[in-house]
C-alpha cells in the first residue's frame, strides 16, 4: 500500500484491512489544518508523547509512536461523524462502527464481536492481531492513555499495557465518545465509552481512508 505524508511532513504506511484501508501508524501531526500549532507537551496540552515515566515525554517518544491527543485536538474541534479531524486529506477519524467491521473482519472463526459492547473486550483475537508483530501489520502501539487525576492532576497510565484510540462516534449530547483498546494480556479489542469532556483525557490517533 501506498506512503502518505502530513501537512508537518510525517509520513505513514498505509495497511489494507478488509476492504479498508488504514494507516499503519499513529498520526504524529503538530499542527491544526490550519496551520495552527497544537498546544504540546505541557499540563492540558492537546498533543503530548507517552514514556513509561508517567509524565510528558519528549519528541522521541513521540517519534516511537506514542503520540497521543485530546478528543478535541483529535477531532479538529469537531462533533461530526467521520470528521476529518487532525487526519491528513483523504482520511477521517473513524466510526465505531468501521471499527466494528475491522474487528469482524479479523476475529477468529465464529468468536462473538458484539458491536454494541460497552466495557469490555470481545472479536478474539482481533487485539493479538493488531498489537505490535500481529498479522494485520496495524502494530498498534501500547501507548496508555491521559487523563486527570483529581489529586496528582495531569497522569499518564498504561504505557506499555494498552493502546487506546479514539473514534468519531459521539453520543449523550455530545459528551461521550466510543473508544478502542488493545491490551498486552487480551487478546480481543476493548469498546467502552469516555467523556471527551474530561480533563487531559488523551489516547491515539489511527485515521481511516475515505
Amino acid at each position: 500500500e501506498p506512503m502518505i505524508t502530513d501537512r508537518d511532513g510525517y509520513t505513514y504506511k498505509t495497511i489494507k484491512i478488509g476492504e479498508q484501508c488504514w494507516m499503519g501508524q499513529n498520526l504524529e501531526t503538530k499542527t491544526k489544518p490550519d496551520n495552527t500549532p497544537l498546544t504540546n507537551l505541557s499540563d492540558g496540552s492537546e498533543r503530548d508523547c507517552s514514556n513509561d515515566m508517567g509524565n510528558h515525554g519528549i519528541e522521541a517518544d513521540c517519534d516511537a509512536g506514542n503520540t497521543i491527543y485530546t478528543f478535541a485536538a483529535a477531532m479538529n474541534g469537531s462533533t461530526a461523524l467521520g470528521a476529518q479531524g487532525l487526519c491528513p486529506n483523504g482520511f477521517h477519524v473513524p466510526t465505531t462502527s468501521e471499527w466494528s467491521t475491522m474487528e469482524t473482519y479479523l476475529k477468529d472463526g465464529s468468536n462473538s464481536c458484539n458491536p454494541s459492547r460497552n466495557g469490555t473486550y470481545d472479536c478474539a483475537t482481533a487485539g493479538t492481531k493488531l498489537k505490535v508483530g500481529g498479522s494485520a501489520h496495524f502494530n498498534a502501539p501500547l501507548s496508555g492513555i491521559r487523563y486527570a487525576d483529581t489529586m496528582m492532576g495531569d497522569m499518564f497510565s498504561d504505557f506499555n499495557t494498552g493502546g487506546y484510540f479514539w473514534t468519531s462516534s459521539v453520543s449523550g449530547t455530545n459528551t461521550f465518545t466510543f473508544l478502542r483498546s488493545v491490551n498486552s494480556d487480551e487478546a480481543g479489542v476493548w469498546q467502552g465509552t469516555q467523556n471527551i469532556n474530561a480533563p487531559y483525557l488523551s489516547a491515539g490517533l489511527r485515521c481511516l481512508k475515505n
